[in-house]
């Protein structure tokens, strides 16, 4: 639903991953104490799933007063729609308090949820996610010989195939959300999203101040490839073998290991592949700057106020100058 007042004020700090947008959210929120930071990052939801999602640290959640970080299980499932409602919360509250929210991440659905909300999509259908999941979990074989989420993958391909191309054969939540849309709706997911138009077009349920962190391609894919290798190592899989002895083979399924690389981390944990750093590594980076091109074409079709694409102390001031004259001109426009 949209709310009837339309007038809450947000700074939004969007990128791809590893592109430096949280700690340009940092430093920000280092020079304007009254911004309270909102998590964007569908990834960083759930607890206890945290070594390969570069999720803020525990002083930094408490330093920054992070909101929506840490908050969910890691068998929970959680969708767009209700994010939306809960960071809109969030915001109001960081409002109420004299503060100025700032939500910082990279995931497209939720900002564009929260920003602009989403077209009246059926909601979700527990029997048919029931019988769906039992069918993933069965090991049973396609045609192809596929097994799975690539064999419902393969499904979502003859009825979306828009939707498929756009999505991993992994990606468990999203392929079940587009089988689901389609099995409820007889049309399919990416027929819907073309209704909703040019995001650009579309009213915004903010009144919004939107920075873009976008590096030049060549920096992006170093700074993925460093990221990649600082995190692949024992503590990702430490992680994931806890997590598995605590849910089993149904942590596949799991929402939050959609995450890149927490796949191929459980296939170690099952003995399905060998723990070879290197090939991990490659694959998982490969992964992540195919997922970071997906999202600088997502986040080009938002109004960007501002466009940042090497974080530096003077462009920092420049955005915080920025920041302080949007929150003034709000202000104002609350008095008359």
């Amino acid at each position: 639903m949209v709310p009837q007042d339309l007038t809450v004020p947000a700074v939004f700090v969007i990128g791809p991953t590893a592109s430096g947008k949280t700690a340009l959210a940092h430093a920000l929120a280092d020079t304007l104490p009254f911004l309270k930071l909102l998590n964007l990052d569908a990834l960083q939801f759930y607890r206890g799933v945290t070594a390969g999602t570069a999720k803020p640290t525990a002083e930094e959640i408490e330093k920054y007063g992070y909101a929506l970080v840490d908050f969910l299980p890691a068998s929970a499932r959680f969708d767009a729609q209700e994010y939306a409602g809960l960071a809109r919360e969030a915001c109001e509250r960081a409002l109420a308090a004299g503060n100025l929210p700032l939500c910082v991440g990279g995931s497209g659905l939720y900002l564009r949820a929260l920003l602009h909300g989403l077209d009246n999509l059926p909601p979700a259908d527990a029997d048919f996610r029931a019988r769906l999941r039992a069918e993933v979990a069965s090991g049973q074989t396609d045609a192809e010989g596929r097994t799975g989420w690539p064999a419902a993958h393969a499904r979502l391909g003859l009825v979306d195939a828009v939707r498929a191309a756009e999505v991993h054969p992994n990606d468990g939540t999203r392929i079940e959300r587009a089988l689901e849309i389609y099995a409820l709706t007889g049309k399919p997911m990416s027929a819907a999203r073309e209704r909703l138009g040019v995001l650009k077009e579309q009213p915004s349920l903010f009144v919004p101040f939107v920075v873009r962190v976008e590096p030049d391609r060549d920096t992006l894919k170093k700074r993925i490839a460093a990221r990649t290798r600082s995190l692949v190592g024992t503590a990702w899989k430490d992680e994931v073998e806890e997590l598995h002895a605590v849910f089993g083979a149904e942590l596949r399924t799991f929402q939050s290991f959609q995450a890149i690389g927490y796949a191929q981390m459980l296939d170690v944990v099952q003995e399905r592949r060998p723990w070879d750093v290197a090939a991990l590594t490659a694959e998982i980076e490969t992964l992540t700057w195919q997922y970071a091109r997906r999202q600088l074409t997502w986040n080009r079709k938002e109004t960007a106020h501002a466009i940042v694409e090497t974080v530096t102390p003077r462009e920092i001031q420049t955005l915080a100058k920025k920041i302080s004259l949007f929150r003034e001109s709000v202000r104002k426009k609350e008095l008359t």
